[in-house]
């Protein structure tokens, strides 16, 4: 667990990281990748960098594939210890199912719990096509699946809500990962709980074809998007130290809002670091603030840098 580390590239995490390592979720800048070594594997699950992000599984989807098709043996060591070590920088819904998925591997190829195969694989493709979108994927919010999805990642959501993410906290992060684990081995199982979307949101700022808000429930922008916004900049809170954390995005290329040179025109303003500011996707669908930092504009100040772009 690095929270907030990224690895330039491909080529530098196969040379900086022993045979066997995986990495997940943004940990590498760079698209889905195998490599088969002579000392060994590495893998690259990712859907951020190099990609159409709408037409590439999640990290999650990514590694259900990689577990039924041949996972275990290949990441199998000569003693003969299934063994990959899993490197992540986030602690959200897709690196804690991602995570599940990869541990549990042995069990889910050799398929001994055959109960659990249609709800494992309902789970992932909801939680992908929620991810892949930010949450804007038009699922009905009155199904069954979704208040158990909530149920099952509210230890993130509420983690996330109260600030936790911005602390970049390793062991704090491992924890969530473990308690949203733990939750969907309990789904799986029959024994798994749901609760009620609580879709509040409150509108802050906008301007021409996109809209600002902050969440007031834990799936507020599932209520945001429902409602018929598009094009949008999440206010996810100030920090302590009065730094602000922002989502922007779309909910699909179709939509017009240029994320891309939004993203360009904030790290100009904010005068960013190379590799250290405002990052979206590779297809301009959803990016965010600096990781580690914020930034340091409130959201009106951030509406006017943007209303320069939209006018």
């Amino acid at each position: 667990m690095h929270p907030g580390r990224e690895i330039a590239s491909w080529g530098e995490f196969v040379s900086s990281h022993p045979p066997y390592s995986v990495a997940l979720d943004g940990y590498v800048i760079g698209a889905p990748e195998f490599a088969q070594g002579p000392d060994g594997p590495h893998a690259n699950l990712d859907h951020h960098y190099g990609v159409n992000r709408l037409a590439t599984l999640s990290t999650a989807q990514q590694a259900l594939r990689f577990t039924r098709l041949g996972m275990v043996a290949a990441f199998t060591s000569p003693d003969g210890d299934y063994s990959p070590t899993l490197y992540v920088n986030d602690c959200d819904q897709d690196v804690a199912l991602g995570v599940h998925l990869l541990t549990n591997a042995p069990d889910i190829a050799a398929q001994r719990h055959k109960r659990q195969t249609a709800p494992l694989r309902n789970l992932v493709d909801m939680a992908g096509d929620l991810d892949v979108t930010a949450g804007a994927y038009p699922y009905p919010s009155g199904m069954r699946l979704m208040r158990e999805v909530a149920w099952m990642f509210r230890p993130f959501t509420e983690f996330r809500d109260q600030g936790g993410v911005a602390r970049q906290n390793a062991e704090e992060f491992r924890q969530i990962i473990g308690e949203c684990a733990g939750r969907i081995g309990l789904h799986l199982a029959g024994r798994g709980g749901e609760v009620k979307l609580d879709m509040r949101y409150e509108e802050i700022k906008g301007g021409s074809g996109w809209t600002m808000f902050r969440e007031v429930g834990p799936e507020g922008r599932i209520g945001a998007f429902a409602n018929g916004i598009k094009a949008y900049v999440i206010h996810k809170g100030q920090r302590e130290d009065g730094m602000h954390d922002y989502t922007i995005g779309r909910s699909s290329e179709l939509v017009p809002f240029d994320v891309h040179g939004a993203v360009a025109l904030l790290n100009a303003v904010e005068d960013c670091p190379p590799n250290a500011g405002w990052g979206c996707a590779s297809s301009g669908t959803v990016g965010g603030s600096p990781r580690l930092t914020g930034s340091q504009l409130a959201p009106a100040e951030l509406q006017s840098v943007l209303n320069t772009l939209t006018r």
